[in-house]
């Protein structure tokens, strides 16, 4: 079975209670055991235990997987997509055009630090029209790239809101950038005023202590620098 393809009703995800008797405890990982015992039928029964469970170090897919599941996966750096859980669970937040999928990840999206797989999620093409509702936090964030992802699910009204985001985040950049550009053209015209001052016979003393004061702008020392190596 193709983890990315669709088709048919959604099932509900399923859910591994799993007990750990305490005398696993004392020896080595218990988890790994547990998974190990653990049967999967289908590979999206697999990828869904995978998401719900992992974390940065596990390995649960590469360990479990068939070998033709693993075949339809990518390389990173070199090294398999599957290799950790964290990357494949990304690499699925990106591509999968399985509903399920995406929803299990987006499920665990408040339980991983920094909003993990967000971004990956709301640039997935085939993100559902019902979880983008959910996901428009990070739309400003991520605006300019979703700006150029052709979803299939989404209607009109959605594009125009990530238009009117990118536009939005354009305005704000661009005024970002002036008046970082109005700073540093004053402080260039400061340190520029004071070399001529010198050149116009003014006390260098005198300009030096005019020039730079302690409440001067940290460009002004760095353009007088550069003036005056």
């Amino acid at each position: 079975m193709n983890c990315l393809s669709t088709g048919g009703t959604q099932a509900p995800i399923p859910r591994y209670t799993i007990h750990i008797p305490n005398n696993h405890i004392m020896f080595g990982n218990p988890f790994t055991k547990i998974t190990a015992r653990l049967k999967f039928k289908t590979e999206k029964e697999l990828l869904l235990y995978v998401i719900e469970n992992h974390n940065e170090y596990s390995k649960i897919y590469l360990n479990r997987a068939r070998i033709e599941w693993k075949e339809q996966f990518g390389y990173v750096a070199n090294i398999p997509v599957y290799s950790y859980d964290e990357w494949l669970v990304e690499y699925l937040a990106k591509t999968s055009d399985d509903a399920e999928i995406i929803r299990a990840i987006f499920a665990i999206i408040p339980n991983v630090a920094e909003a993990k797989y967000a971004k990956e999620l709301v640039t997935n093409p085939n993100l559902p029209s019902d979880l983008f509702e959910e996901l428009t936090e990070f739309i400003y964030r991520y605006a300019h790239l979703m700006a150029n992802v052709d979803y299939k699910y989404i209607s009109r009204k959605y594009r125009k809101y990530i238009d009117e985001k990118t536009y939005k985040a354009d305005e704000q950049r661009r005024s970002r950038r002036e008046r970082i550009a109005r700073k540093k053209l004053k402080s260039l015209l400061i340190a520029v005023n004071a070399s001529k001052d010198v050149l116009n016979g003014s006390d260098i003393d005198d300009v030096v202590e005019k020039s730079i004061t302690s409440d001067v702008h940290e460009d002004v020392l760095y353009f007088i620098g550069k003036l005056l190596p």
